[in-house]
């Protein structure tokens, strides 16, 4: 048998898989005295969160950011340590052969008379924001137990115009649930404009994998073990590829839905929607100089969104460079790397002109499981009961919002429970 890591209680949890919701989870365990082993297949913490160095660029796994009214991120990071850098609040919108600058007329009122000037805003598209906001604060406070919708019907039924459906929020919430039809929950359209009125989206300056790695750092060293993929779950035991059976007195998984489907009998792996991004070095030279979101309000594809990075956070980029990333969404997303790129850079060419085709191309990347599907009726309530038998738990995004905060919510729920149940048969 393997020992476990942590305080000694005589009670031992073990934790499969060091993502977002694993090492929540660890953490619970630790700060409330039990023992607690957490065990990683890959190479590294993070799951799906995690940055690549390219040539001095840092690329994340896909467009990710951090809402900084995140309340789990408060709980588990010291946030001036995580190092945030801003976007700037609204949007660029491609429409019509130019970029209209759409500011949050909730924190910005007096750009509202421009807004309404520029041919793309309505009256009535400022009196849904605030419906909208009034309806996602109410459930924030008093979840709904019915109503739930799609949120292409909820964008229509608080009074979205066309205009604005297709140019700005189809593409902006698309970016965010990989779902360009909007037939996601609009339980998660409420999480999101919650969250979105109280704070910004945000990027540690070393990348996401900031993260998952300063949750890392507070565990005690040993607690994560890396390159141990379980094979196996029993009452009072899991297997270890090569290694062997770990005695564990609560095992929590905390793997991605797929993964822990695959260990649970009788757990229903999620929808998977998946994601492409082309990341550039621009040289010298940004198409912005601004940190803000660009949407192709023009729905010309492939690219959906854009965003200069090194704009947002400067280690983004060597001195003296920029990168630019953009994300791509079905059904515009091929497996043709040559011809995905050239498509990108015609896309682009019609915005900012000849130096797109200097722009050398970083990586081109495909994610086939990005975010797991939430279909209406998912999300109520938003996070599912986490107790699958006495002795086991499930966590991760695919039993809440899709979100950093569904993962890490998740694992420390989890964390506790395990430790309370523990307590209680002890």
């Amino acid at each position: 048998m393997i020992d476990g890591v942590g305080n000694t209680t005589g009670k031992h949890v073990v934790v499969i898989g060091a993502g977002l919701a694993g090492l929540a989870c660890a953490r619970a365990v630790v700060e409330a005295g039990a023992r607690v082993t957490v065990l990683e297949s890959n190479d590294r913490p993070g799951g799906r969160v995690w940055t690549d160095e390219v040539d001095g660029f840092l690329i994340d796994h896909g467009f990710q950011v951090i809402l900084d009214s995140y309340d789990e991120v408060h709980r588990h990071v010291d946030m001036n340590a995580l190092g945030l850098y801003r976007f700037e609040p609204g949007a660029l919108v491609r429409r019509g052969g130019s970029f209209l600058r759409l500011a949050d007329p909730l924190r910005k009122p007096a750009s509202a008379p421009k807004m309404l000037g520029g041919g793309l805003v309505r009256p009535r598209d400022l009196i849904a924001v605030v419906r909208l906001l009034r309806q996602a604060r109410s459930a924030a406070s008093e979840p709904p137990e019915d109503g739930d919708t799609t949120i292409l019907t909820a964008l229509e039924v608080a009074g979205v115009s066309e205009s604005m459906l297709e140019s700005f929020w189809r593409p902006f919430l698309a970016g965010i649930t990989l779902d360009p039809h909007l037939q996601t929950s609009s339980r998660f359209l409420e999480f999101l404009l919650e969250h979105f009125s109280r704070g910004v989206a945000t990027v540690p300056g070393d990348g996401m994998r900031r993260l998952p790695q300063m949750m890392l750092g507070a565990l005690p060293i040993g607690t994560v073990r890396l390159g141990a993929k379980v094979t196996a779950v029993e009452k009072g035991r899991v297997k270890i590829k090569g290694q062997g059976w770990l005695d564990a007195d609560a095992v929590v998984v905390a793997t991605d839905g797929r993964r822990a489907a695959k260990l649970v009998a009788g757990l229903e792996a999620p929808e998977w929607s998946r994601v492409g991004q082309i990341a550039f070095d621009t040289g010298s030279r940004a198409p912005h100089s601004e940190p803000i979101l660009v949407l192709d309000g023009e729905n010309s594809g492939p690219v959906n969104n854009l965003q200069v990075m090194s704009a947002v956070a400067p280690g983004y980029a060597p001195t003296g460079s920029s990168l630019v990333t953009c994300s791509i969404l079905e059904p515009d997303l091929h497996d043709d790397d040559e011809k995905l790129d050239l498509q990108v850079r015609t896309q682009l060419g019609q915005w900012y002109g000849p130096q797109v085709n200097a722009w050398r191309t970083l990586r081109v990347d495909r994610i086939k499981r990005a975010l797991p599907t939430q279909p209406v009726g998912s999300l109520n309530p938003l996070e599912r009961d986490l107790r699958l038998k006495p002795w086991l738990w499930v966590a991760g995004d695919h039993q809440a919002t899709a979100s950093i905060e569904g993962a890490l919510s998740t694992g420390r729920h989890a964390g506790e429970q395990a430790v309370a149940a523990l307590t209680q048969t002890s």
